[in-house]
């Protein structure tokens, strides 16, 4: 099934404004690329900065399901479409910190996290339809753009300009 871009960038933006917002940095870049088996597909990188450390770790799982989550708030009918790896990717860092039990709770709070970010998620999501692909300074500028420093967008425009 062919999701449509709109959908896919909320996906995605969310993985990467919850990372940010609970772990202080994105994972990396988030993309909409077009696959010609698959049709379009999204990408966000879950980077962590250390295996070990329970806080980067929890942001990783709620990260993930915030994707989803993301996905069904911009369009319902697309269930859990595009979520399997998100959910295998959550259920392994549940397991390192021997909190599979808790589950549920993760996937709440994401719900939680994703209602209280959602101007950012959506905005960010907006400039990725549009771009494509967003680097992670990009994704962090905009969040906090939107979260009330206006100022940023013309910092966003020079950072662009200079990237080029």
């Amino acid at each position: 099934m062919q999701t449509c871009t709109n959908t896919i960038a909320h996906h995605e933006a969310a993985h990467a404004v919850i990372m940010y917002r609970v772990a202080g940095f994105t994972g990396g870049q988030i993309a909409i690329l077009h696959n010609d088996e698959r049709g379009r597909l999204g990408i966000a990188l879950h980077g962590v900065s250390d295996s070990e450390n329970t806080e980067h770790l929890k942001a990783v799982v709620l990260s993930c399901y915030a994707g989803g989550i993301a996905q069904r708030k911009c369009d319902p009918k697309e269930g859990t479409n595009g979520c399997e790896i998100d959910d295998q990717v959550a259920r392994k860092c549940l397991g390192w910190l021997r909190e599979l039990n808790l589950e549920p709770y993760y996937r709440d709070q994401a719900a939680v996290l994703v209602e209280k970010h959602w101007s950012e998620i959506s905005t960010v999501a907006e400039q990725l339809r549009n771009r494509k692909i967003l680097d992670e300074t990009e994704v962090e500028t905009i969040s906090d753009a939107v979260s009330g420093d206006p100022e940023l967008w013309g910092l966003l425009e020079r950072f662009r300009l200079a990237k080029k």
